[in-house]
């Protein structure tokens, strides 16, 4: 898991960098807001500075300023935190190869400084012509260590993971696409989440572009976080004197799937309805889906139940999301972007809101 709009400044390198080759800049914020409730807003802005056609450099700033309201138990909390990354990608176009290392250091008040790190390596293979290849065949490999900031009550613990990711895709002639995706995220209180999933693509409009595909998703942590985050007295009983408490739950610091798994329909469009505009929406809608969630009671006679780490099975458990973006080229140098998301299942749910900028010196 897991942002106010405000005027980008994206012209701070170009007298240092004129030199080179064309350097981009750009540039966004990003507000999201959750159900605990929370707000976070992300700033950011990025520097890439090519020295040569297959070498390049790159800076990297990003801040994020959270505040969580009192929820269910849960404090309030507020929470800034700042990254500084620098990094270089290297292009070998004749192995197919692709390389982003990158590099920073975190940090933030009532938080230690942590050095966070990300390497990627691709590798791509055409099959058939140049032109119009059969097919394109692409592997991605990824390594991360950083903070997690999906939800401030991680950040207020002080939660951070490492995680290796691979993925494989196929795609033919550009109008079917299949991809197989295996991650593994290992966190510093010892828990770690797997997840994996599957997709196919298949384009069924050439104009607008229009894909319709369908993915089967997995995903499985080794210990849950749903625990008891709230006691309520609401009665008593004087002939028996038994006081009866309500209890509220919750996942924290995090959220840990069990063992949740289903079938996803995927629709995608892509569509320029006049020159230098570029309209994409994605939406994944689960049709049928199963995981595994903690019984606990909602009412008792003790102040703190007892965990009987007993689980049973519940249906329609995998998210509905929905991502919609606005491109807009306003000139040669100029690219102008806005974002949505929505994301919501039964027991979380958040949106975003951003907007970007990137220019072209």
């Amino acid at each position: 898991m897991r942002r106010p709009i405000t005027i980008i400044s994206i012209v701070f390198v170009s007298a240092l960098f004129h030199t080179l080759y064309a350097q981009t800049v750009s540039s966004d914020v990003r507000l999201v807001q959750d159900d605990i409730p929370a707000r976070f807003w992300w700033w950011s802005t990025k520097a890439e500075l090519p020295l040569s056609p297959t070498f390049s450099l790159e800076l990297r700033q990003l801040s994020l300023f959270a505040r969580q309201e009192e929820f269910n138990g849960l404090a309030r909390l507020e929470k800034r935190l700042h990254t500084v990354q620098a990094g270089t990608r290297i292009a070998l176009p004749k192995f197919g190869l692709g390389i982003h290392l990158l590099g920073g250091v975190n940090t933030g008040h009532g938080n230690p400084t942590l050095g966070e790190f990300r390497g990627h390596l691709q590798w791509t293979q055409n099959v058939g012509s140049l032109a119009q290849p059969l097919l394109r065949i692409r592997i991605d490999l990824e390594s991360v260590r950083q903070r997690e900031t999906s939800v401030l009550t991680a950040v207020e613990e002080q939660i951070l993971f490492s995680e290796s990711t691979s993925q494989l895709g196929v795609e033919v002639l550009d109008r079917i696409s299949v991809v197989g995706y295996y991650g593994r995220r290992f966190y510093s209180d010892a828990n770690n989440k797997t997840s994996a999933y599957g997709y196919m693509l298949a384009q069924v409009v050439k104009d607008p572009d229009v894909r319709l595909g369908y993915a089967y998703a997995y995903t499985n942590s080794l210990s849950d976080n749903w625990q008891l985050v709230n006691t309520k007295l609401v009665s008593f009983d004087p002939v028996r004197r038994i006081f009866l408490y309500e209890y509220s739950y919750f996942y924290y610091p995090y959220f840990t799937p069990i063992k949740e798994q289903g079938h996803i329909l995927i629709g995608v469009v892509q569509w320029s309805p006049v020159d230098r505009v570029l309209l994409y929406a994605k939406a994944s809608i689960p049709v049928s889906s199963k995981g595994l969630l903690k019984y606990m009671p909602n009412s008792g006679n003790v102040p703190r139940p007892i965990d009987y780490n007993v689980y049973y099975t519940t249906t329609d458990i995998l998210p509905t999301q929905i991502d919609a973006s606005l491109l807009v080229t306003v000139s040669r140098a100029v690219l102008v972007r806005l974002d949505f998301e929505h994301f919501q299942k039964p027991y979380y749910k958040y949106h975003v809101l951003g907007l970007g900028a990137s220019y072209i010196f």
